[in-house]
């Protein structure tokens, strides 16, 4: 739906109707968005987030550690 919401193939009322249930049209923030959300999962879980870096939300989560610790941006999907 991106690609041709992009291309102007989508017509407007489904952009409404995708608007509507919150579509993310941005596909590095719809990465984010997911990534954070399984953190907030995990952290729900387990009550912390020191994931295995072995796991999805690990590895993640490792690599943001990381770029805060560089001093780079860790809003960027990894």
């Amino acid at each position: 739906m991106r690609d041709a919401a992009t291309a102007g193939r989508l017509e407007a009322d489904w952009i409404t109707e995708l608007d509507a249930l919150g579509m993310i049209w941005d596909k590095h923030d719809a990465a984010w968005r997911a990534r954070l959300a399984a953190a907030a999962d995990y952290l729900r879980a387990h009550g912390h987030l020191a994931a295995p870096a072995t796991t999805p939300v690990g590895a993640w989560l490792a690599k943001a550690r990381t770029k805060h610790c560089a001093g780079s941006p860790s809003n960027t999907p990894a």
